[in-house]
């Protein structure tokens, strides 16, 4: 079976869900099928050993477009694919066997006309697509080792890692929790760092500044570089099914502090500190017991390692082949 997939994600929001998913999906599916990445350009570098295959496109709404509804199905028909994957739009017309999985980019809503076009025409194709059940994503990828002169910039010795959406509602939650409380108990030894987060909002306190490290967004291949360091990933967000970075954490031995909300439930189980969205003082309470405490922090790293060894590592790459013997 051959899969072409969409790495738009990959090359234009590699820190999302989005590309960890598509990340973690190229390595499964490669066990059980021939895999070719499409690229708008040309990928990073610990990605360009994968097989891709580059056709060029600008990072905006009328190239997205044009890229889902005609550069993708080309190359498909080009490379004779038997299988399209994508986690955004999908191609509208044609023929063409079409697995999505709705993992997000963490982008900004659609504005103009060519956004919306794009996102209506995509959804109008990803609804003629086959998605994995619920929850059943792929494995982790493991943490390669790799030198940190590739990361944009140098790391703090230790921090707490903020990987969620870089703006709305759960950086303002992150925000709010950390200057409230959390920084007066851990800032000045762990800082927070704020992964893709490239604009810090308005009239923060001029006093806990300094406890704030904006970092850009890096390759997804690089993530590893930028967890291993964290005493913990503070993931004030609602759980994703696919490409959480909770599941990476867990993966990779970081504890992980999120909401107290089904969908992040359902993910981690007990291997997580969890508070309600609605108490930003619990939330930096569990950021803070989890930093300090070692006991806390070592039983969450233990209960992620062992959540993660239960997850069946073939289960999705033997879905996508049953499908594709199926069809």
């Amino acid at each position: 079976m051959r899969i072409l997939i969409d790495g738009w994600a990959l090359c234009r929001a590699p820190s999302s869900p989005a590309a960890m998913h598509t990340w973690g999906a190229v390595l499964a599916l490669s066990e059980q099928a021939e895999v070719l990445i499409a690229c708008p350009e040309e990928p990073p570098a610990p990605l360009r050993d994968l097989p891709h295959h580059t056709v060029p496109y600008a990072a905006k709404a009328a190239s997205r477009l044009h890229w889902e509804q005609r550069a993708l199905p080309v190359m498909a028909r080009s490379w004779r694919a038997d299988v399209l994957y994508s986690t955004g739009g999908l191609p509208l017309l044609g023929n063409l066997r079409r697995v999505h999985t709705p993992a997000p980019e963490w982008g900004e809503g659609p504005r103009g006309f060519y956004a919306r076009l794009q996102v209506s025409l995509g959804a109008g194709g990803a609804a003629r697509a086959v998605s994995p059940p619920t929850g059943l994503d792929a494995p982790p990828p493991p943490p390669i080792p790799l030198s940190e002169s590739l990361l944009p910039e140098p790391l703090p010795p230790e921090y707490v890692l903020y990987h969620a959406p870089p703006r709305g509602e759960p950086l303002v939650r992150a925000l709010n929790a950390w200057f409230g409380w959390a920084a007066r108990g851990i800032g000045g030894n762990f800082p927070l760092l704020l992964l893709g987060v490239d604009q810090l909002p308005p009239n923060l306190p001029n006093d806990w500044q300094e406890t704030l490290v904006p970092y850009p967004a890096v390759p997804t291949t690089l993530l590893p570089l930028v967890y291993h360091r964290a005493a913990a990933l503070f993931h004030p967000a609602l759980g994703e099914p696919w490409g959480s970075p909770m599941r990476l954490a867990m993966a990779w031995g970081i504890p992980v502090v999120g909401l107290e909300e089904p969908a992040t439930a359902a993910l981690v189980g007990k291997a997580a500190f969890l508070a309600p969205a609605d108490n930003e003082r619990a939330l930096a309470a569990a950021l803070v017991t989890t930093v300090v405490e070692g006991e806390v922090a070592d039983a969450l790293k233990l209960a992620g390692l062992q959540r993660v060894s239960g997850w069946d590592e073939g289960a999705f790459g033997n879905w996508l082949a049953h499908l594709g013997a199926d069809s």
